[in-house]
């Protein structure tokens, strides 16, 4: 599960796929493409991590999802690791 802010609504969502690029997540966000966005989400042995973003694609929703959730590519624009 993710923070999500956008928009100055703030809510939890299901991940999907994350890596030092960016995040796949599922919402019914009425967001669109370029949009910026603001995720948290905790990374073991570091702790809850806070990011800004940009909504970089949109796909539909799969056909067996019930609650009709658009998958969301957001591309991190501030993630930085440290060894």
């Amino acid at each position: 599960m993710l923070g999500f802010l956008w928009n100055a609504i703030y809510g939890v969502v299901e991940g999907l796929e994350i890596g030092e690029g960016g995040v796949l997540l599922k919402s019914t966000s009425p967001i669109s493409m370029g949009h910026s966005v603001v995720v948290n989400f905790f990374i073991p042995d570091k702790g809850f991590t806070t990011v800004r973003g940009q909504v970089v694609y949109i796909l539909p929703p799969l056909k067996d999802d019930s609650k009709k959730q658009n998958r969301i590519g957001i591309k991190f624009e501030n993630l930085e690791f440290v060894s």
